[in-house]
């Protein structure tokens, strides 16, 4: 890039919370665009339907909360599925790109310096 570019910024974004975030409908309407083997397609469906959540502190349990919404972390699936629900994001430039890896998105755009005319 800097062959053809004086300079570069590099921007780097850290969503917090992005596997929170994820929504379950939108992750299983972008894969089912993906060109995966139908076994592949389904096992990840079936991995992330029917989760919920419950919290026990000093002995009280609260009630059971259905999950819409998130990637389990941790899981070898967070990172691969977060990527796919990222894959629409997209440079305006054509000489800009974005790298995307688990939660972290790094923009990368080249400039000329362009001599003001005064």
């Amino acid at each position: 890039m800097l062959i053809d570019s004086d300079f570069v910024h590099v921007y780097s974004f850290d969503f917090s919370k992005a596997f929170d975030t994820v929504r379950n409908a939108t992750l299983r309407s972008k894969l089912a665009q993906l060109e995966l083997p139908d076994s592949i397609y389904n096992w990840a469906v079936e991995f992330l339907e029917n989760h919920a959540h419950c919290t026990k502190y000093t002995g009280e349990v609260s009630a059971v909360a259905v999950i819409q919404a998130s990637i389990i972390q941790c899981s070898a699936i967070g990172p691969a599925s977060y990527v796919v629900t990222a894959a629409d994001l997209h440079p305006v430039h054509e000489r800009n790109r974005i790298f995307k890896f688990a939660d972290d998105t790094y923009g990368r755009a080249g400039y000329r310096h362009v001599p003001r005319r005064d």
